[in-house]
Protein backbone atom coordinates (compact mmCIF):
# COMPACT_ATOMS: atom_id res chain seq x y z
CA UNK A 1 0.00 0.00 0.00
CA UNK A 2 0.86 3.45 -0.37
CA UNK A 3 -0.31 6.79 1.60
CA UNK A 4 1.15 10.38 0.84
CA UNK A 5 0.90 12.33 3.77
CA UNK A 6 2.26 16.00 5.04
CA UNK A 7 5.49 15.26 6.02
CA UNK A 8 4.86 16.60 9.37
CA UNK A 9 3.40 13.36 10.23
CA UNK A 10 7.07 11.52 9.83
CA UNK A 11 8.27 12.80 12.32
CA UNK A 12 5.02 14.36 15.03
CA UNK A 13 5.21 12.62 18.65
CA UNK A 14 1.77 11.72 20.34
CA UNK A 15 -0.49 9.57 18.26
CA UNK A 16 2.22 10.21 15.23
CA UNK A 17 4.76 8.50 16.64
CA UNK A 18 3.10 5.42 18.66
CA UNK A 19 1.25 4.73 14.88
CA UNK A 20 4.95 4.58 13.16
CA UNK A 21 6.40 3.03 16.30
CA UNK A 22 3.86 0.35 16.01
CA UNK A 23 4.57 0.15 12.12
CA UNK A 24 8.38 0.23 12.09
CA UNK A 25 7.75 -2.53 14.89
CA UNK A 26 5.33 -5.06 12.45
CA UNK A 27 8.23 -4.26 9.56
CA UNK A 28 5.34 -2.77 7.68
CA UNK A 29 7.14 0.19 6.51
CA UNK A 30 8.83 -0.16 3.17
CA UNK A 31 9.80 3.32 1.62
CA UNK A 32 9.43 6.55 2.35
CA UNK A 33 9.96 9.12 -0.53
CA UNK A 34 9.78 12.98 0.85
CA UNK A 35 8.70 15.34 -2.26
CA UNK A 36 9.41 19.39 -2.63
CA UNK A 37 6.86 21.89 -1.89
CA UNK A 38 4.49 21.99 -5.18
CA UNK A 39 3.50 18.59 -6.06
CA UNK A 40 0.55 19.06 -4.41
CA UNK A 41 -1.42 21.83 -6.53
CA UNK A 42 -2.93 24.88 -4.65
CA UNK A 43 -0.44 24.25 -1.73
CA UNK A 44 2.65 25.07 0.03
CA UNK A 45 2.86 21.69 1.49
CA UNK A 46 5.77 19.44 1.44
CA UNK A 47 4.38 15.68 1.11
CA UNK A 48 5.64 12.30 1.65
CA UNK A 49 4.39 8.90 0.26
CA UNK A 50 4.98 6.05 2.79
CA UNK A 51 5.56 2.69 0.98
CA UNK A 52 3.77 -0.23 2.78
CA UNK A 53 4.19 -4.15 2.52
CA UNK A 54 3.58 -6.80 4.54
CA UNK A 55 5.43 -10.00 4.96
CA UNK A 56 8.91 -8.02 4.26
CA UNK A 57 12.06 -10.09 4.97
CA UNK A 58 14.00 -6.54 4.73
CA UNK A 59 14.68 -4.95 7.81
CA UNK A 60 15.42 -1.53 6.43
CA UNK A 61 13.64 1.09 5.24
CA UNK A 62 14.86 2.66 2.10
CA UNK A 63 14.97 6.92 2.13
CA UNK A 64 14.56 8.94 -0.87
CA UNK A 65 14.62 13.12 -0.36
CA UNK A 66 13.46 14.71 -3.76
CA UNK A 67 13.48 17.88 -2.31
CA UNK A 68 17.08 17.92 -3.14
CA UNK A 69 18.73 20.32 -5.47
CA UNK A 70 20.01 16.68 -6.56
CA UNK A 71 16.58 15.49 -7.86
CA UNK A 72 15.47 18.56 -9.75
CA UNK A 73 15.77 17.32 -12.86
CA UNK A 74 13.23 15.01 -12.24
CA UNK A 75 10.05 17.64 -11.92
CA UNK A 76 8.95 20.45 -14.34
CA UNK A 77 7.40 23.22 -13.14
CA UNK A 78 3.52 23.58 -14.31
CA UNK A 79 2.64 26.88 -12.61
CA UNK A 80 4.14 29.83 -10.41
CA UNK A 81 4.16 27.07 -7.61
CA UNK A 82 2.93 23.81 -8.86
CA UNK A 83 5.58 20.61 -9.40
CA UNK A 84 4.94 17.58 -12.04
CA UNK A 85 7.07 14.63 -12.23
CA UNK A 86 8.68 14.41 -15.61
CA UNK A 87 8.31 10.86 -17.43
CA UNK A 88 12.22 10.29 -17.25
CA UNK A 89 12.26 11.39 -13.03
CA UNK A 90 9.08 8.76 -12.95
CA UNK A 91 11.35 6.58 -14.66
CA UNK A 92 14.41 6.98 -12.54
CA UNK A 93 12.53 7.32 -9.27
CA UNK A 94 10.82 3.85 -9.72
CA UNK A 95 14.41 1.89 -10.71
CA UNK A 96 15.86 3.92 -7.59
CA UNK A 97 12.95 2.83 -5.27
CA UNK A 98 13.14 -0.75 -6.47
CA UNK A 99 16.83 -1.51 -6.31
CA UNK A 100 16.95 0.92 -3.43
CA UNK A 101 19.49 2.46 -4.96
CA UNK A 102 21.68 4.77 -2.68
CA UNK A 103 22.81 8.28 -3.44
CA UNK A 104 24.92 10.26 -1.42
CA UNK A 105 22.50 13.07 0.09
CA UNK A 106 19.62 11.91 -1.64
CA UNK A 107 18.87 7.97 -0.35
CA UNK A 108 19.79 5.72 1.63
CA UNK A 109 18.67 2.84 3.62
CA UNK A 110 18.32 2.77 7.13
CA UNK A 111 18.25 0.03 9.89
CA UNK A 112 15.21 -0.46 12.53
CA UNK A 113 17.12 0.52 15.51
CA UNK A 114 18.45 3.52 13.80
CA UNK A 115 14.92 5.36 13.54
CA UNK A 116 14.11 3.74 16.76
CA UNK A 117 16.74 5.99 18.41
CA UNK A 118 15.49 8.71 16.59
CA UNK A 119 11.95 8.55 18.26
CA UNK A 120 10.35 6.89 14.97
CA UNK A 121 11.59 10.04 13.12
CA UNK A 122 11.04 8.86 9.14
CA UNK A 123 12.25 12.62 7.87
CA UNK A 124 14.68 12.23 5.45
CA UNK A 125 17.12 15.13 6.59
CA UNK A 126 17.59 13.10 10.07
CA UNK A 127 19.15 10.32 8.09
CA UNK A 128 21.31 12.67 5.33
CA UNK A 129 23.71 15.15 5.73
CA UNK A 130 25.34 16.95 2.72
CA UNK A 131 28.92 16.79 2.26
CA UNK A 132 30.64 20.08 3.05
CA UNK A 133 31.50 20.48 -0.74
CA UNK A 134 27.60 20.27 -1.57
CA UNK A 135 26.55 22.78 1.29
CA UNK A 136 29.48 25.50 1.16
CA UNK A 137 30.70 26.44 -2.41
CA UNK A 138 34.37 27.27 -1.87
CA UNK A 139 35.94 29.84 -4.57
CA UNK A 140 38.86 31.85 -5.19
CA UNK A 141 37.89 35.24 -3.91
CA UNK A 142 41.15 37.11 -5.79
CA UNK A 143 38.52 38.86 -8.61
CA UNK A 144 36.17 39.94 -5.16
CA UNK A 145 39.14 41.37 -3.58
CA UNK A 146 40.67 43.55 -6.60
CA UNK A 147 37.21 44.27 -7.92
CA UNK A 148 36.64 45.75 -4.23
CA UNK A 149 39.84 47.62 -4.11
CA UNK A 150 39.13 48.99 -7.37
CA UNK A 151 35.92 50.46 -6.43
CA UNK A 152 37.29 52.01 -3.03
CA UNK A 153 39.64 53.52 -4.92
CA UNK A 154 37.34 55.14 -7.19
CA UNK A 155 34.75 56.36 -4.49
CA UNK A 156 37.98 57.66 -2.10
CA UNK A 157 38.29 59.72 -5.40
CA UNK A 158 34.85 60.70 -5.66
CA UNK A 159 35.03 61.99 -1.77
CA UNK A 160 38.21 64.18 -2.87
CA UNK A 161 36.41 65.77 -5.45
CA UNK A 162 33.34 65.88 -3.54
CA UNK A 163 34.85 67.83 -1.02
CA UNK A 164 37.03 69.69 -3.45
CA UNK A 165 33.31 71.57 -4.58
CA UNK A 166 32.26 71.69 -1.09
CA UNK A 167 35.01 73.82 -0.32
CA UNK A 168 33.92 75.94 -3.55
CA UNK A 169 30.86 76.74 -2.61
Amino acid sequence: GVILLPVGALFRGGNDEKIRRQMIDDNYIDAVIEFPIGVIPGTAVKTALVIFKKHRSSQDIYILDLSKEAAKEYFEKVSKTGLTITEHGIDIISEMVKNRLEVDGLSRRINKEEVLDNQCNLCAGVYMQESIDTAIQVQDITDLVNRNKVLYDKLAHLNVRFNEIIERI
